[in-house]
């Protein structure tokens, strides 16, 4: 095992392994790995040198995977940067062609629109008969005859005190 390692099978695993797993996985959990496997080396290296007094050198292998690191992970992210420019002018191309297709719908609208006949204006009498608007004139009429008589304006009596207190009105009152 200490041939095997002292011949460089320690460090061409190490590569391996960052072969795969610096361009799978984000640079913060590849950088970690790195530095696991460059712990791993030197603890290795200091267990082989307390324990059975063999010196294993572990500077060269720390470094070259340091070296093979560092070009993994600069070309992941030239690749990571490239694809996100792709990404950027993909969607400026279809922003481009939304807004174009928008332009050509409003401008069928318009002329869609711009062919149909207007509605006359309405009459003074349809005008009056479909408003809205709130009429003080019918709010007063509701008011005097409910507090005068007792009653409502559809002729039904109202006893509760609080129903005209509060200023409740029936509902055909408004009509």
């Amino acid at each position: 095992m200490v041939d095997r390692l002292a011949r460089g099978g320690g460090a061409r695993r190490g590569g391996r392994i960052l072969i795969l797993a610096v361009p799978a996985l984000p640079a913060a959990a590849s950088t970690a790995i790195a530095a696991a496997l460059a712990a791993a080396t030197l603890a290795l290296a200091l267990g082989f040198y307390f324990g059975g007094r063999i010196l294993f050198d572990a500077a060269v292998p720390i470094i070259g995977m340091g070296a093979l690191f560092t070009a993994m992970l600069g070309t992941t992210l030239a690749e990571a940067q490239g694809q996100r420019r792709a990404l950027r002018r993909q969607m400026a191309r279809q922003r481009e062609i939304a807004a174009r297709l928008a332009g050509e719908l409003e401008a069928a609208r318009r002329i869609q629109m711009g062919s149909l006949p207007t509605p006359p204006p309405p009459s003074p009498a349809r005008r009056a008969s479909t408003s809205t608007r709130f009429s003080l004139r019918r709010a007063r009429w509701a008011a005097i005859s409910t507090t005068s008589s007792g009653s409502t304006p559809t002729g039904s009596s109202s006893s509760s005190a609080t129903y005209r207190a509060r200023g409740c009105r029936a509902a055909s009152s408004w009509r």
